[in-house]
């Protein structure tokens, strides 16, 4: 019901209510056209009509986040403190295509800050090439003078919860600690130089607190970002500083348990850390290492909480190893007719799995194309896609408009579906093979985009292939929450 109320809150714009917060935009340069704008992870597509757009929004808890996406990248983000709430905005692009947004109202030095984050950042040059150029106290500098000039807009604001406000800056000083982690990774990449050269950086990576379980329970978005996210950089960069030969292998999973425990004191961040890290390998499938990744985990974990749903998720992801018959499922074509997996049985199959709302998925296909160029005449080897969209309809609209060189099937029930369930898929992107016989290969096959996925392909694109190859590997993929 809650959910209910909150979606007619963002359609019904006509809608008057009695007590409610308000927000107004004004967007220059744009007279129509549609925004999305998402609250508590509830999505509404909203209009604006001649260059203005309104709203209003029943405020159930305090500091409810608002954000408003239209320009590209960027959005517009308000937080709402109650239904006395009147906020004001004007949104513009200057000359470099850049979002400047401008607040009246309530709050409008909190909202300008929020608003402001991301988009004083783009003046700057972060990108990873510029960054090798430059020694680390030279862009340590640089990152310390964007702080400054957050602590200085967040110094302006009045009137707010000291507690939220110390939670604002807190946050943002973890993201400029993260941001000149970024450091390391650049030179490895660009100047192909070892990521303890610098000694300004050695000595800048060794002062972070690893231990601060205080800013752990802050951290919002656990293990994907922030401390936790820091904290995960750190570990890597010990491991490759170190010289461990798992680093960059299918090993890696299982050192990075071994090197928490060694590095991380505190038992709830160590626990935390590997509890996302075992989660994010076996959201791909696993891998041939899995038992590696499970044992490892079983020996440096003490979450006594987890070990039940571990040992279950690996005995479930056992069941989809290499060799093992692919289960079968149900899926329609844009004809409208139902398929199985195995009406493809006598072809090895390079299958997507994907979802029209997912970037990271629309952002593989066209290397998917480029792969189905190069063997579309193959009669061993076959490329089909799944989408796991709940709008079969928008799919279809979307395909029968677009065009597909390659089969186009959707499951019903989107992620939700038997197809998702059989195969452990709580993430997409998701890439995976099955052989003529209808075994797995990999269940968490290379990207269209990876450099690993071309000798696997090349290998089964030949009809006398009859072993299952067992590598498989996963890149960063959209969660399906």
């Amino acid at each position: 019901m809650k959910k209910l109320i909150l979606f007619l809150s963002l359609l019904l714009l006509a809608t008057t209510f009695t007590h409610a917060a308000t927000i107004r935009g004004k967007f220059i340069g744009k007279e129509d056209g549609n925004i999305l704008v998402i609250i508590d992870g509830e999505k509404s597509n909203q209009k604006i009509e001649n260059g203005e757009w309104s709203m209003q929004y029943e405020v159930t808890k305090p500091n409810t986040e608002v954000v408003i996406r239209y320009f590209a990248k960027e959005s517009i983000v308000i937080c709402l403190k109650d239904n006395n709430d009147q906020v004001e905005f004007e949104a513009s692009k200057d000359e470099n295509e850049h979002l400047r947004i401008k607040f009246q109202g309530d709050r409008k030095d909190l909202n300008y800050y929020l608003s402001n984050y991301d988009v004083m950042q783009l003046g700057e040059e972060w990108d990873m090439e510029n960054i090798a150029k430059m020694p680390f106290k030279e862009f340590s500098a640089k990152v310390d003078a964007l702080q400054k000039k957050y602590d200085t807009l967040l110094d302006k604001i009045k009137g707010e919860d000291k507690a939220f406000i110390f939670e604002l800056r807190d946050k943002m000083h973890v993201e400029m600690l993260a941001k000149k982690q970024r450091y390391c990774w650049a030179v490895e990449r660009f100047n192909k130089e070892r990521m303890d050269k610098d000694a300004d950086y050695v000595k800048f990576a060794r002062n972070i607190n690893l231990n601060d379980e205080e800013r752990m329970k802050r951290d919002e978005r656990g293990s994907m970002g922030g401390y936790m996210s820091l904290l995960n950089g750190y570990i890597r960069w010990e491991m490759a500083v170190n010289n461990d030969p798992r680093y960059h292998t299918n090993l890696q999973t299982a050192a990075f348990m071994e090197w928490t425990n060694k590095l991380i004191k505190n038992e709830a961040i160590a626990n935390a850390l590997m509890n996302k890290e075992y989660d994010t390998y076996f959201v791909t499938g696993g891998g041939e290492k899995s038992k590696d990744v499970y044992e490892a985990y079983i020996k440096y974990s003490t979450d006594t909480t987890r070990l039940a749903e571990v040992s279950a998720k690996f005995e479930a992801i056992n069941k989809l190893a290499a060799g093992v018959m692919a289960p079968d499922f149900e899926m329609t074509g844009l004809d409208g007719k139902v398929y199985k997996l195995s009406d493809f049985r006598g072809k090895n199959l390079y299958i997507d799995v994907w979802a029209t709302w997912c970037g990271p998925c629309v952002g593989e296909i066209p290397h998917f194309q480029k792969q189905y160029e190069k063997y579309k005449d193959c009669e061993a080897l076959e490329f089909i896609s799944i989408s796991i969209d709940s709008n079969k309809k928008f799919w279809e609209n979307l395909l029968n408009k677009a065009g597909s060189d390659w089969k186009q099937f959707i499951v019903e029930n989107g992620k939700e579906s038997d197809f998702c369930k059989k195969y452990m898929i709580d993430g997409i992107p998701r890439f995976i093979l099955i052989d003529k016989e209808g075994k797995i290969i990999s269940v968490s096959a290379p990207r269209p985009s990876s450099p690993e996925i071309e000798p696997l392909l090349e290998k089964y694109s030949k009809a006398e292939v009859k072993e299952v190859n067992k590598n498989g590997s996963q890149l960063k993929m959209i969660r399906l929450n």
